[in-house]
């Protein structure tokens, strides 16, 4: 009997989620390199942005216009409130906290936002308007497919 020194098939289809966090890890890593002047990382700029365009919210909130769970954003948030970049203040009851910029967080953020426009042109150099547009309609797609 003639044992193969593989596991799997050879011929197997590629694994679609190892080629998007490729991509998503080639991507952020750009981000990263270029915000690192300001102290961000492409997640903490995400977060600014979102709370930037929120002002005044929830965890659970920024959470949804974060796309991520709300244990992850809370352990993000921590480093951002511990620079002074973000706050957060009584909710509407004592349960609940609600989360803005400082000004230092929205001095930090139009700092980095002009680091985020080299990095988007550096991306948009390399890969075609087609295929940043086909990029959002899956990212869409995936936002539709229950993942739980």
């Amino acid at each position: 009997m003639k044992h193969s020194t593989h596991a799997l098939p050879q011929d197997r289809q590629l694994c679609a989620c190892s080629t998007l966090r490729g991509l998503a890890r080639r991507a952020t890593a750009i981000y990263d390199d270029v915000l690192k002047p300001v102290g961000l990382k492409q997640t903490q700029y995400s977060v600014l942005t979102s709370l930037d365009r929120l002002v005044h919210c929830s965890l659970g909130e920024l959470a949804k216009a974060c796309d991520l769970d709300v244990t992850s954003l809370s352990r993000g948030l921590r480093p951002l409130i511990a620079n002074g970049w973000v706050k957060s203040g009584r909710g509407k009851d004592d349960r609940t906290k609600r989360y803005e910029l400082t000004a230092q967080g929205k001095h930090v953020l139009r700092k980095a936002f002009a680091l985020w426009k080299k990095a988007q042109s550096r991306l948009h150099e390399v890969i075609a308007p087609e295929h940043i547009r086909a990029l959002e309609d899956l990212s869409g797609i995936l936002k539709g497919v229950y993942l739980g």
